[in-house]
């Protein structure tokens, strides 16, 4: 795993949700693995969400 593109719309409840996820899925090596959030950012986007976060991957 080469980085984490997490949805994370900055709700309290869905980041932390996620959070937790990544770690029990990940165990230990969570902590390693970069993680982006551009919805955090930038907003939901909706329908674009999806190209604009290929574009920023492409770019890391």
């Amino acid at each position: 795993m080469d980085v984490i593109s997490a949805h994370a719309t900055s709700t309290e409840v869905g980041d932390l949700s996620e959070t937790l996820a990544i770690k029990k899925l990940f165990e230990s090596k969570a902590y390693q693995i970069p993680i982006t959030a551009n919805k955090s950012m930038l907003g939901h986007m909706l329908g674009a969400a999806g190209g604009v976060e290929a574009i920023a991957l492409a770019k890391v």
